[in-house]
């Protein structure tokens, strides 16, 4: 799939974390397949290997918390990593650079899986492209000059208090599935929403608690079931890019592109 707008480069991009998320039909023998795995993906430039055994509460209380493996293949600098799971393989990264080169190793990725799984068996049931940018306007510059006036929310002299965090989101149906656009802010040094914390990648930056952090958060996801064929989820990753683009470009001003030196 081709560009429908011209490619947005920034050469300080505020970006700080860029994940997509395939959610299969659940394999219960996946734990078999992860010796061959790794070994395609260290040639691959994914050395580092982890395994994870998480605990998820159920909604109803008597319920025993469910046991989750996931297994994790990072490269080097632990900049990016794939993660495995019974039910998903996802890609995070911290080191974006363009969509071209990062559904290019999606695609490896996804065709490494897809070999050991018999991708023909297998259902995609979910995709997810999330995108998340540290706002951090250079000192002395309000964050009006970086944010459209529609994400502003309340102001702290409006209320006559001394400050005011705030959190914010939209959600929209797009003929491919899902928006959500997010705000949060905090002065904890969180550099990622609640649900990404804590994270396992190497962090890009790092800020000292007392700073005002603004967190822009755009997710576009769909849940058409569709084969798992490689190239053909790359081509829907895109339809979702498209409005995660647009999302973003509605939501910072020219001030902000000029800041982050748009190439």
């Amino acid at each position: 799939m081709s560009r429908t707008a011209e490619q947005l480069r920034l050469r300080n991009s505020p970006l700080v974390r860029v994940l997509a998320q395939v959610r299969i039909s659940a394999i219960l023998k996946m734990r078999e397949f992860v010796p061959a795995v790794q070994e395609a993906l260290r040639h691959q430039g994914y050395p580092r290997f982890s395994e994870q055994e998480l605990l998820e509460v159920q909604l109803r209380p008597e319920s025993p918390p469910k046991r989750r493996e996931l297994w994790r293949f990072a490269d080097r600098a632990n900049r990016e990593a794939v993660v495995l799971a019974q039910d998903f393989i996802a890609l995070e990264t911290n080191r974006y650079t363009c969509f071209e080169e990062f559904t290019e190793r999606l695609q490896q990725v996804l065709e490494i899986v897809g070999s050991e799984i018999e991708a023909k068996a297998t259902i995609a049931e979910r995709l997810g492209l999330r995108y998340v940018d540290l706002i951090l306007p250079e000192d002395g510059e309000p964050l009006d000059d970086y944010l459209e006036q529609k994400l502003h929310g309340l102001r702290a002299k409006d209320l006559g208090v001394e400050k005011m965090l705030n959190r914010f989101e939209a959600r929209g149906q797009t003929r491919f599935g899902q928006l959500v656009v997010r705000l949060h802010q905090n002065e904890e040094g969180a550099c990622l929403p609640p649900d990404l914390m804590p994270s396992e990648l190497t962090q890009a930056r790092t800020i000292d608690p007392g700073r005002l952090i603004t967190l822009l958060d755009i997710d576009h996801f769909t849940t058409q079931s569709r084969d798992y064929n490689a190239p053909a989820l790359i081509d829907a990753m895109w339809e979702l890019h498209e409005y995660t683009e647009r999302a973003f470009r509605s939501s910072v001003t020219a001030h902000a592109l000029e800041r982050w030196v748009r190439e």
